[in-house]
This record gives C-alpha cells, structure tokens and sequence, in this order.
C-alpha cells in the first residue's frame, strides 16, 4: 500500500505561511529607542496602520520614513 513513484511526483509540497503580528512587534520595542525595520519584513502602511489602532488604546510611536528607501525607523514613546 506505498506510493508509487508516478504518484509522488504528482505530489507537490506546501507552501508555508509566515504570519507577523505587527502590534505585538510594535508593543515589544523599548520605549526610546529608535528601531529600523526593514520592508520586506512589515511593509510601511501595515505599520502605520497598527500605529493608528494602538494610538485609540493609549501608546504613542514615530514612525519615519523620510529619505529611507527600503527600512522605517519606529520609535516607542509610551
């Protein structure tokens, strides 16, 4: 009852899915410290977003993306 060869190359493998919580990656920066992150790990409007949505829940960040071409600086304020 194995798989025959012809079968197992009709088997492809899945493709994983890597998912990134950005308000917990905001919340876990030290407050005053200015972090860089880079696009490709969490694009700038997935931050700005999640900067938007722990602004109504009381933390504070900057977020600057002036003359940065591939990165955000994100800073906690509280």
């Amino acid at each position: 009852m194995g798989i025959t060869k012809e079968k197992q190359k009709r088997i492809t493998s899945a493709s994983l899915v890597k998912r990134v919580d950005v308000q917990a990656t905001l919340l876990s920066l030290k407050i005053g410290v200015p972090t860089s992150i880079k696009n490709r790990e969490i694009k700038a409007c997935s931050l700005r977003s999640a900067n938007r949505i722990l602004k109504a829940k009381g933390y504070s960040f900057i977020l600057s993306e002036a003359g940065r071409i591939d990165d955000v600086i994100v800073t906690r304020l509280k």
